[in-house]
């Protein structure tokens, strides 16, 4: 199995983990390490590629679109979710470039299925 995920970064404390909770996707809230969930599902890892820096430009990126097509998307989605929107991608790349969040692709394996 293969799947790019963005991730609290490991170590962090507390207060940062909360902060990396609180600017990522809904999908980045727990507290065991993707390894660990991997491993408790049964699965290696086999590789961990990290994506951050990409994941950065990307976001940087959309940023960049939307104030473009700013007049567009208000039409479609109206100012105030446009401005959450851009909002929350900000929020995001603080805590990123800070290191709170990663985004990684992991490869693991698992080749005896587990036993339930």
């Amino acid at each position: 199995m293969a799947f790019i995920t963005i991730h609290p970064a490991g170590g962090l404390k507390p207060s940062d983990h909360r902060k990396a909770l609180r600017y990522g996707p809904v999908a980045v809230a727990t507290r065991r390490p993707m390894r660990s969930l991997l491993a408790a599902a049964g699965f290696s890892v086999i590789e961990e590629v990290d994506y951050t820096e990409e994941f950065l430009i990307t976001l940087e990126g959309w940023i960049d679109q939307w104030e473009l097509y700013r007049s567009e998307l208000e039409t479609i989605w109206g100012r105030d979710v446009v401005d959450e929107r851009q909002q929350e991608r900000r929020g995001m790349i603080r805590v990123t470039g800070a290191g709170l969040l990663r985004r990684t692709m992991f490869i693991a394996d698992r080749s005896q299925p587990k036993e339930i």
